[in-house]
């Protein structure tokens, strides 16, 4: 007897199946698996629903992660260049999944059938908004909650920006940047004593429903300016722990040995390059988040931030990943 097809098999070759158009190899697959699989050729999409390890992303059962039964159920989605997933609510019995193709190439909607709601149609936008907003888990009960209330929504489409530049009423002009929503001017910073790129990052102020956030990135940037040396003193001690945490994590060599035996949290700095402000706007949380960004010798790759929240708490210290949060 065959054994059990688990959905992972897809992850090594998809790619090359969808690429090459072999779509004799891909309809095998979706039969052997189930009506937990879908294939849309017109769209050049797969998608199927299984399991995953409840916070990496690797197979439930995975030897040197393992899940036992603590792990999360997702739709795994699969298209020529990528491949994403979508959180689901892990305790329903999943009983058929479609795809259903939507002008525009790879776009499809999700008709996903359940023992307890029937058949639900949805995006992956909504999927996205709905059951995993800024990837956080959620309770269970939520996450059905979540998901019986799907209705196939889709965000409103945002408004073209028409403007070259925006005021603050602290800076001034600030013109656009290399993207239409960025806008980029240089500020002298009490903090380290130098002059700095400042970037308000994801505004549209054609957008009526983002105009109001003038005001607070204003605020926000004013309380930063305003923070002195000090609050770089207060800051050492996070970054110094933040270095020993790579080091330790990566091994001690003869590259980072000066970094690894560093005590005093305020010589931390000599192997800090800080090179920018950045300013953006977060939902979730209804907050401007000021990031000093820059380079690190620890953390070659992906450099260092430090985030204040409102401009004027610290609140994260970490490499460089787009985020205000964790």
């Amino acid at each position: 007897m065959a054994e059990a097809l688990t959905g992972w098999e897809l992850d090594d070759d998809i790619g090359d199946l969808l690429q090459a158009d072999d779509h004799a190899a891909i309809a095998a697959f979706i039969a052997a698996y189930g009506p937990l699989a879908a294939f849309n050729s017109d769209a050049a999409v797969v998608a199927v629903i299984r399991r995953y390890h409840p916070t990496l992303n690797c197979e439930a059962g995975d030897e040197v992660n393992p899940s036992d039964d603590h792990y999360s159920m997702r739709i795994a989605f699969f298209a020529r260049f990528m491949k994403t997933f979508y959180v689901l609510p892990k305790t329903l019995t999943y009983e058929r999944l479609a795809l259903i193709p939507q002008p525009g190439g790879m776009h499809v909607d999700f008709a996903i059938t359940t023992k307890e709601f029937g058949t639900i149609t949805t995006n992956a936008s909504e999927l996205s908004s709905q059951l995993a907003p800024d990837f956080k888990p959620r309770p269970e009960p939520e996450m059905i909650s979540a998901f019986q209330n799907l209705k196939n929504a889709r965000p409103k489409p945002r408004p073209k920006v028409t403007s070259t530049e925006v005021t603050l009423p602290s800076l001034g002009v600030l013109p656009q940047s290399e993207f239409e929503d960025w806008w980029r001017t240089t500020v002298l910073v009490p903090m380290i004593g130098q002059s700095l790129p400042l970037t308000v990052m994801d505004f549209n102020p054609d957008d009526p429903d983002q105009a109001g956030r003038i005001d607070a990135f204003d605020a926000a940037i004013a309380e930063f300016l305003a923070l002195g040396p000090d609050a770089l003193r207060t800051a050492a001690p996070r970054v110094l722990a933040n270095c020993h945490e790579y080091i330790e994590a990566v091994g001690e060599e003869d590259w980072n040995r000066d970094m690894a035996q560093c005590v005093d949290a305020d010589q931390i700095w000599r192997f800090v390059a800080l090179q920018e402000l950045q300013v953006v706007y977060h939902k979730a949380t209804d907050s401007v988040f000021v990031t000093l960004a820059g380079e690190c010798d620890w953390e070659e790759e992906h450099g260092l931030q430090l985030v204040f929240r409102d401009g004027t708490t610290l609140t994260r210290v970490s490499a460089q990943d787009g985020h205000p949060v964790d």
